[in-house]
């Protein structure tokens, strides 16, 4: 036999008595509502600052590289100039020709390869258009800012 569909019964309860009034939220609206807004603009301006900051500061890079020098007088001779030495000054120009570092020719390297000079920069100012790199009086070689980075060999002709 098929029954017909029973509905489920449902069960409520009796009212009871009124709840008490919640004035402690009638008494906080107001600080929290001051509260809320001053720690959003608060942040608001944080976020902001935090954006300019970025977005106007120039990243920059440690400029490392070496010159190849003779092994046995750990010098490079350059024509119509004087000789490259532990000591020699270097200068790194941007693409405009504005100096961005200067450091001078510090360590030596004796490898597989040769001996190198080496120097190293800090806080060069990263460009796309790349940089001359002068050392000494008359030696310049042009880089990019990738082989700055990875440590450019610089070779005189002389």
């Amino acid at each position: 036999m098929n029954r017909p569909p029973v509905a489920d019964h449902e069960m409520w309860l009796d009212p009871g008595p009124r709840l008490p009034r919640r004035n402690w939220q009638r008494r906080t609206r107001l600080p929290v509502i001051v509260a809320t807004t001053v720690a959003m603009v608060l942040l608001a301006a944080l976020a902001i600052g935090a954006v300019l900051l970025g977005a106007l500061r120039t990243p920059t890079f440690i400029a490392k590289g070496g010159v190849v020098v003779d092994c046995t007088s750990q010098t490079a001779e350059i024509p119509g100039g004087t000789p490259i030495t532990r000591q020699s000054p270097v200068v790194i120009f941007d693409a405009a020709g504005g100096e961005v570092a200067r450091t001078t020719l510090t360590g030596f390297v004796r490898d597989d390869d040769g001996c190198r000079l080496t120097f190293e920069a800090d806080r060069v100012e990263y460009t796309d258009a790349g940089y001359l790199v002068r050392v000494g009086d008359r030696f310049t070689q042009t880089a990019s800012a990738s082989a700055l980075q990875q440590g450019v060999v610089l070779r005189p002709v002389g």
